[in-house]
This record gives structure tokens, C-alpha cells and sequence, in this order.
């Protein structure tokens, strides 16, 4: 039996087991459907919004990448599985400090990388291996920004497709490293389809809390810096 759940003005139907049935795409409002992220940002009372400010846009994108998929094919079960993370997602708060913002979506980028190298041809997997540690090797202070910058640009020269995360893991240490992390991520998350994407999504969030220890950022209560900022 479905029921009526309400905050902040905002109704949604949720199931027996008390998640709603998520849909794939981005919705105008939950009478249309609702993605994961739809769900965290109506759950800890943010408005409606598929990218909600409580969740660093890299892991945003990479579970709204695992939502539609799935929802693609009609996999419900995961679908209710992945409502369950709702909380883990509203607690992955972006870095507040920008210098270890950064240094964090790194680390999650080259993370996401390595997680596809195994699908890469093998006459491409040099050269993205060499990108990844070229990012790696920033974070040590062992390269410079614009060797990240070239590594990432060889990658995508000689692999094109093959190599977009490893691009996107060298050009974290560029340039934009939220855009960049957000694609890396987006990209391993659609070449895993053929793992189980839920608990893929929970190594990615275990890798992201990882790197913000590695960096000395502790865990932030997220309802607290929503207050703050308000």
C-alpha cells in the first residue's frame, strides 16, 4: 500500500517499505517522479532539486548517472536499494576550503579512473595510466599543473572515449577540478553498468569520505551547515 509523505510543502508517495519509487531523468515536481537526489533534497527539507547543495556535485552527478540508468531498465529493486543511500548522498558535503576541495576531487577522480582501466583497450592503457599518475603525482608535489594538463591532453589525443576518465582525473589538477571530477565519476559510473552500480556507488562514497581524511577535512553535520548558511 502506497502512502502520502509531506515536507516543507512538498508531497510525495512513498511504499510499504517507506521509499519512494524512483524514475529516471529530472522532474519539475514529484507528481512527474522522483530521481535519488530529487529524494535527498525533498527528505532533508531542500526545496525539489536533482542537484541539492548538501552533496558535492561529483557524487551528485555519479548517482544521478546510477538512478537513470537503472531506471532504465526497469530495475526496481536496485532502484528502491539506492533510495536507501539517501542519507550517505546528503552527507557527502562539498569541502568548504577551496585549496582542499580540489585536492579531494582529485583523489576521487583518479579513483574513478582506475576503476575502468581494466575496460580500456590495452594498446590505450599506458597512456591512461600515465595520466592517472600524473594527477597522483600533483597531489605528492611531484608535478606541475600544466604536466597534468599534458598528460591529460595525450590521453585524449592517442584514446579518445577510452580515456575520458583518465583525461578527467589529470585535468582535475589542471584546471576546474569540481567539473572535471563530476565528468570522471558520470563516466566510470555508465562504463560499471555491468557490476552492481549500487554498491559501486557506496566504494565511491567511501572513496570520497577517504579523501577528505587524507586531507584532514573531518566529516561535516550537514543540517548544521545548512543552518549556517541560511
Amino acid at each position: 500500500m502506497n502512502i502520502l509523505a509531506h515536507r516543507e510543502g512538498i508531497e510525495i508517495v512513498v511504499e510499504h517499505d517507506g521509499v519512494p519509487k524512483l524514475s529516471g531523468g529530472k522532474h519539475k515536481s514529484p507528481k512527474e517522479g522522483l530521481c535519488v537526489m530529487e529524494y535527498v533534497s525533498w527528505k532533508h527539507g531542500l526545496g525539489f532539486s536533482d542537484l541539492p547543495e548538501c552533496t558535492e556535485y561529483a557524487v551528485a552527478l555519479a548517482a544521478q548517472r546510477v538512478n537513470d540508468w537503472l531506471a532504465d531498465r526497469n530495475m526496481q529493486e536496485d532502484l528502491d536499494r539506492l533510495a536507501l543511500r539517501a542519507d550517505r548522498l546528503f552527507a557527502a558535503t562539498p569541502v568548504r576550503d577551496p585549496q582542499k576541495r580540489k585536492r579531494v576531487l582529485v583523489r576521487l577522480s583518479y579513483w574513478a579512473a582506475r576503476s575502468v582501466l581494466d575496460q580500456v583497450r590495452p594498446e590505450s592503457r599506458a597512456i591512461c595510466e600515465k595520466a592517472i599518475e600524473t594527477a597522483e603525482a600533483w597531489l605528492r608535489g611531484e608535478a606541475t599543473q600544466q604536466q597534468c594538463r599534458d598528460a591529460a591532453d595525450a590521453a585524449d589525443a592517442a584514446a579518445a572515449y577510452d580515456a575520458a576518465a583518465a583525461y578527467a582525473a589529470a585535468y582535475a589538477a589542471y584546471a576546474d577540478a569540481a567539473d572535471a571530477a563530476a565528468y570522471a565519476a558520470a563516466y566510470a559510473a555508465e562504463r560499471n553498468s555491468e557490476i552492481d552500480l549500487v554498491d559501486w556507488l557506496d566504494e565511491l562514497l567511501d572513496q570520497y569520505d577517504k579523501a577528505r581524511a587524507a586531507e584532514g577535512v573531518m566529516s561535516e553535520d550537514p543540517d548544521a551547515e545548512m543552518m549556517q548558511d541560511a
